[in-house]
């Protein structure tokens, strides 16, 4: 793995309400750099353009973590970790880090990382994470979300909802028919009742609080694809 020195102790704050957000192609080389992110480098924008993106490593995150990253976008799933950067004079930030894979045609052509500032519980956190998987102490934990990953939240939202609708229909049908005695009846009745509610509830929810902040990410991400990303 690449080591990036000389290294300072002095942490460069990350700029607030800023995100950091850069472009490669397939071998990891930055063909996009926006702004903050060659702000807070310290590195002039073509000293960036063209290189590797370990560049901007730092030799106290362990290769593992780069390790689950390439595995995780190279099977078209987005990465998120908590990642420690180098700057071009040694000093270091810290950035919650959402890397996805840029499709073109059906085909990833590259990859898009956007960071933003992390708290700092998630930094102590990962500080203690990473010099345990540095002394072999523990194993870094993989954040490739697996299958069930590869549905979206809403997609695994509106499937609990419509196994609460297929539960609330079966009940009502058992008891239309006759299956179920009368003290069954009034049992599974409430219970067809509060399913209902519930995904009634979840459907709601969904519009208030998930629905309209995936819109608006999704409209972000969207103007990041169309080149927008200052």
């Amino acid at each position: 793995m690449k080591v990036n020195l000389p290294v300072s102790q002095t942490e460069v704050p990350f700029p607030t309400g800023r995100y950091l957000v850069s472009k490669t192609d397939l071998k990891g080389i930055i063909t996009h750099a926006n702004d903050a992110f060659v702000h807070i480098s310290g590195f002039q924008r073509d000293e960036l353009l063209g290189r590797s993106h370990n560049l901007v490593r730092h030799p106290d995150m362990p290769p593992e973590a780069f390790a689950d990253l390439w595995r995780t976008v190279q099977e078209g799933l987005p990465w998120h970790g908590v990642v420690k950067n180098r700057c071009k004079n040694g000093d270091y930030y810290w950035v919650r880090a959402f890397v996805v894979p840029v499709r073109k045609n059906g085909q990833t052509v590259g990859y898009m990382s956007v960071r933003t500032e992390p708290a700092r519980d998630e930094v102590r956190a990962a500080e203690q994470l990473y010099a345990q998987v540095r002394d072999s102490k523990a194993r870094f934990p993989s954040v490739n979300p697996g299958l069930l990953g590869r549905f979206s939240f809403k997609t695994r939202l509106w499937a609990i909802m419509g196994s609460m609708s297929m539960l609330s229909a079966g009940i009502l049908v058992a008891s239309a028919s006759g299956e179920l005695t009368p003290a069954r009846t009034v049992f599974v009745g409430t219970s067809a009742a509060l399913s209902a509610l519930i995904s009634i509830f979840v459907g709601i929810y969904f519009s208030l609080r998930v629905d309209r902040p995936l819109a608006r990410a999704a409209r972000f991400f969207d103007q990041i694809a169309e080149g927008n990303l200052t």
